[in-house]
């Protein structure tokens, strides 16, 4: 060890102290960013505005991003790329983990599908930030298709479903699509107060998603999810009826 390897030391430690105080200040930005664009839209949405979210100076926003546009995109990999951590993990889904094993691969579609509902009850703010630019031309080709490349994995499920007979045969993409967007306006119905997603009306929510992507051939042996809840319905309101009487 030479006599200047303490300094060497001491500097690598504070350098890597300084990246994460960085790192936080840009998470911190971006979080505020997602909240004044909920609040007041893109176009009210001030930089003054985001600075007062993250709790910092505009000067300190701009050694970040140079205009809001950039910074809304950042902000909008990040939202996703949390969305996809929370869903998959570090799982990849690789077919050769799965051969002809039609329960696990349903298994884990119905997690991954219970889980989207669980994050978007918990993260209004994603919520509501996702849905406002699904489609706006603010967010950069490019970013678009890093984003959907974190959910690659749910490609591969899906093809994995195909193969098996338990999920319907169309583009996965379609596929995704088809059982977020109606999650994504339901969840929001609850956090608006127009609808109570507790109990069986969550399971309900689950089971459609599921069915809406099934062929009807259930990995599950003696799933009947729905079902059971249709026959414990038609028992309550039975019961409803006889008491009336």
């Amino acid at each position: 060890m030479n006599d200047y390897s303490f300094i060497i030391d001491m500097m690598n430690s504070e350098g890597a102290i300084m990246r994460k105080r960085d790192e936080n200040k840009r998470n911190a930005i971006l979080d505020g960013c997602v909240r004044a664009v909920n609040r007041v839209g893109f176009a009210g949405a001030t930089m003054a505005m985001i600075a007062r979210e993250a709790a910092l100076s505009a000067g300190t926003i701009y050694l970040y991003f140079d205009n809001r546009r950039e910074m809304v995109n950042q902000a909008y990999l990040k939202v996703k790329l949390a969305l996809s951590l929370r869903l998959l993990g570090d799982e990849e889904f690789k077919f050769r983990d799965y051969p002809g094993r039609t329960e696990e691969v349903e298994a884990k579609l119905r997690r991954i599908i219970r889980e989207s509902i669980a994050v978007f009850m918990e993260n209004r703010d994603d919520l509501l930030f996702i849905e406002q630019f699904a489609n706006s031309p603010l967010i950069k080709g490019v970013n678009r298709l890093e984003a959907h490349g974190y959910f690659k994995p749910v490609q591969n499920l899906l093809e994995m479903g195909m193969e098996a007979g338990i999920v319907v045969k169309a583009p996965p993409f379609l596929l995704m699509e088809f059982v977020s967007a109606p999650i994504i306006q339901l969840v929001k119905k609850h956090h608006l107060g127009e609808l109570e997603l507790v109990g069986e009306t969550l399971q309900w929510v689950e089971d459609l998603a599921w069915n809406s992507i099934s062929t009807g051939v259930h990995g599950i042996e003696g799933n009947g999810i729905a079902e059971g809840h249709a026959e414990n319905l038609a028992v309550k309101n039975l019961r409803r009826e006889g008491s009336k009487k």
